[in-house]
Order: C-alpha cells, then structure tokens, then sequence
C-alpha cells in the first residue's frame, strides 16, 4: 500500500471525515448520520478464489451505522486516486461478502442494506465502466435475450473532478480543506473565497496533503505550532497552501520553458546546421564537376553554365586548382 492510500485511509477513517463525505453525496450535506453512531468494522474478511484457496479482501473503511443499538446500514467508502476499470467488480465483490457475512451470522437474523461508495480525487474525470453492464462482454449471438435477465451493478461514484462550488461547500469538516484544494487543483485560475471553520485534527489532514502535494506543500502553520496539536483557522491554511502550490507552478513552469527553449534551440541548431551541410555539400559537389570540366577542356563559359554559380567563383576554384 502507498504513501497516498495509507494517508487517505486514515483521513476517511476518521468518523467527523467519514460522515461529512457521505452525508454530502447522500443528503446533500444535511448531516444525518452522526459520528456517534458510527461502529469501526474490520475491513479485512476472507473469501475463496476461483481454485478454492481461502484468500484474505480488505477494504479502505467499513464502518456500521447504528441507532438505538440497531444496525441500519453498513456503509464503505473505497479510496482511488487513479481510475480503475474494474472498479466495479471489486465494489460487487465487497457488496456481496458483506451480504454472506450477515447469513453467516446465525445471532442476527434481521437483514440491512449494504451501501458503498468510491471516492475518486484523480485530475481526469471516471468517465468508464460505472456498471457491471458497461464493463462485461455478452456475447454476439443471443446476447440481448440474455442481457434481459443480467442483473446490473451500479458504482456509487464520488468523483471530485467534477465538483462544482456547490459541492464544495456541501462539506464542513477537515474534508472542507481537502476538497478545497482539489478543487483549485482542478481550476487553478478560479479565486475562490477562503473556506470558513477550523481544522481540526492537523496531523491527518498534513498527511493526505503531503501524500497528495508531496511534503513542500504542506502548510507551515498545520506541522509546526504545539507538534501538530491544536485547531487552526482553515482560512489560513489555505492561504497557505494555495501560495506553495503556485510557487512550485510557476517554478516547474520556468523549468519547462528553460528545458522547452534548449530543445527548440538544439532543434534550430541542427536544421540549422543541416542546411549549411546541405549548402556546403552542393558548394563542394560543384566545384568537383567545375575542375573535372577544366580537366576535360571544356571553355570557361561552358562551366560556369554547368554549376549555374558566379563566374567570380569559378574563376577562383580553377585559379587555386591550377596553383596546386
């Protein structure tokens, strides 16, 4: 596992995180689920391969949704920074164990939904195999009688290449700060207005943006003030953050264009220089046919027709020849 899923594993993980994703892809950020009434699940579960071997799944985070002591939901929140065709045969599989574990469960013998979701923080929209229909083959012949009885899967998508303000805005805990800076990832010469509220638990919310940022974006004021602990305004953060990420644009920015104007410079050079070659090779082929005419007698009018140069130039090959 890399440096970026450990990060935003443990972010998502945090139950004020968790709740405030789903809540704004569920209830359009009307905060329905609590984090009070979020149980940890394991996430690792065993399941057969195709040979019968036992083999060991584990998922991001799964956590219960539990009121009152009973378990509405069991809610799962897989994280992709890169787009993974097959996506939606893994979340069917997660589905589906988590299905077999409550028949399994011989103690518990009411039944209740199991809900997942992805949230994708890439730079190029999840445009591909957001269904089970969309991502498996039928076959030509007979294949639409057969397709009427497939039954489909569908990925809950949260892809935040496609966030608009309103989305944005739909969050209100650390995640704030993160969709935020996703969001002037993906429209860089937007000005948007500071987001509003604190952060709360500096450390993870470090770690996902130098996951994500690498460690020169990481604002000043998240690391270095009481070792981490602490809230501190989001406002500022930002700010922050926002002046590394354009400093280190414009750097790799002058560093292209350094890198850019040498190519072009060696590519002028060597058309440059090729044409010379050219130029000189002619020049040089000329004056061999202009010699080898005197060689041969012929009048100096003749030559000169022959190579098309000026007589000026003839004149002074077959001078240095005849000097020789």
């Amino acid at each position: 596992m890399g440096q970026i899923d450990i990060a935003m594993r443990q972010f998502t993980s945090r139950n004020d995180v968790f709740c405030d994703v789903l809540n704004a892809k569920i209830f359009r950020g009307k905060q329905v689920i609590k984090p009070s009434e979020l149980e940890r699940v394991d996430p690792k579960g065993p399941f057969y391969d195709l040979e019968g071997r036992m083999r060991e799944l584990e998922r991001d985070v799964v956590k219960f949704w539990r009121k009152g002591g009973v378990i509405l939901s069991l809610l799962g929140l897989e994280s992709q920074t890169q787009i993974d065709p097959d996506m939606v045969f893994r979340m069917f599989a997660y589905d589906g164990l988590a299905y077999r574990e409550q028949l399994l469960n011989k103690e518990e013998t009411r039944r209740f939904p199991v809900v997942s979701f992805v949230l994708y923080y890439g730079t190029t929209p999840w445009t591909r195999n957001l269904t089970l229909r969309e991502a498996v083959e039928f076959p030509q012949q007979d294949g639409e009688a057969l397709a009427k009885y497939f039954n489909d899967y569908a990925l809950n998508l949260i892809d935040m290449t496609k966030f608009e303000r309103e989305d944005v805005e739909l969050y209100s805990s650390d995640f704030r700060f993160f969709s935020e800076s996703h969001y002037f990832r993906m429209h860089p010469d937007i000005r948007v207005p500071t987001p509003p509220g604190v952060i709360t638990d500096r450390r993870t919310t470090a770690d996902v943006v130098a996951a994500v940022y690498g460690n020169e974006a990481v604002p000043e004021m998240l690391k270095t003030k009481n070792n981490y602990q602490g809230e501190i305004a989001m406002s500022a953060a930002f700010a922050d953050l926002v002046e590394k990420l354009e400093k280190r644009g414009e750097e790799r920015g002058e560093k292209r264009g350094e890198k850019r104007g040498e190519k072009r410079g060696e590519k002028r050079g060597e058309k440059r220089g090729e044409k010379r070659g050219e130029k000189r090779g002619i020049i040089l082929g000329k004056r061999e046919v202009a010699l080898q005419l005197k060689a041969d007698n012929y009048p100096f009018d003749a030559i000169v027709r022959a190579v098309k140069l000026d007589p000026q130039i003839v004149q002074a090959w077959l001078q240095e020849e005849g000097g020789k």
